[in-house]
């Protein structure tokens, strides 16, 4: 999903009470970035600065509700380097627990990393390499693992243990080569789906609850019932799932369809 919130967006929109006050603000320089909000209405957010640079790290912001600044930011720094296909995830744990990911290089290999704060992103503990594989995005998945895909030839799509306990899992390849150029994935709490477009044809993957992740074949193929592109994904009650996707022709209308369990 395309979650890359350049900075200067208007996430005041999600909790100002008027369209007068919810006016774009600015929160730091950077690309990439990930956000996630709490029952309470705070806002996280976390982005990549200095890539390339020294200081190459991710900075951490949380914005209290209806403000427009942050209330406190932290720095968190990863092993190795970010690189510009890499995006940030924000994921909220509950009872102050916030992990922050990123994919990094390190020299040997490109990875997926985790520091998790207990303290609601006033600190953060060491890295963890949660992956043997990159991945550009992670949402929480089933079991307390996180739901993690990328492209961006073929769609790649796994589940992963924040712990590191999968630092050498690398997840499945789905669809035809050259078809994950843009890629999104989500969760229903049970069930996993992955979805992969080229420029014009999508295809979706669902993972049934206890389905082996590395496994290819364990994914369950269930295109949109139209040509389209760039989906982007949500889980739903009861096995389903919802994807909208942009056109693959002219014209600007935007389509929406529910993938059924069954397909």
């Amino acid at each position: 999903m395309r979650r890359r919130l350049l900075l200067f967006a208007g996430l005041v929109c999600l909790v100002m009470p008027s369209a007068a006050a919810a006016r774009p603000f600015k929160v730091g320089t950077g690309q990439n970035a990930g956000i996630a909000i709490d029952d309470a209405g705070t806002v996280y957010v976390a982005w990549q600065i200095n890539v390339y640079q020294p200081g190459d790290a991710v900075q951490f912001c949380a914005i209290p509700p209806r403000a427009t600044r942050c209330g406190y930011q932290t720095t968190v720094a990863f092993p190795g380097q970010g690189y510009n296909r890499s995006r940030v995830s924000v994921i909220l744990q509950g009872n102050n627990v916030i992990d922050v990911v990123e994919p990094r290089t390190d020299g040997r290999g490109a990875y997926s990393f985790l520091e998790r704060s207990t303290d609601a992103g006033h600190s953060f503990g060491p890295a963890r390499r949660i992956s043997g594989a990159s991945f550009s995005e992670v949402v929480p998945g089933p079991g307390g693992r996180l739901a993690a895909d990328d492209g961006p030839t073929t769609t790649r799509a796994g589940l992963f243990a924040p712990d590191g306990s999968s630092a050498n899992t690398v997840g499945a390849e789905l669809g035809p080569y050259l078809e994950g150029v843009f890629t999104d994935i989500a969760s229903n709490g049970t069930e996993v789906l992955a979805a992969g477009s080229d420029a014009s044809v999508t295809h979706a993957f669902r993972l049934p609850a206890g389905g082996n992740p590395n496994a290819a074949a364990s994914w369950q193929q269930i295109d949109p019932p139209f040509r389209a592109r760039e989906p982007s994904i949500t889980g739903l009650p009861g096995g389903r799932f919802a994807a909208m996707l942009e056109p693959s022709g002219p014209g600007g209308n935007l389509f929406v369809t529910r993938l059924e369990p069954a397909g």
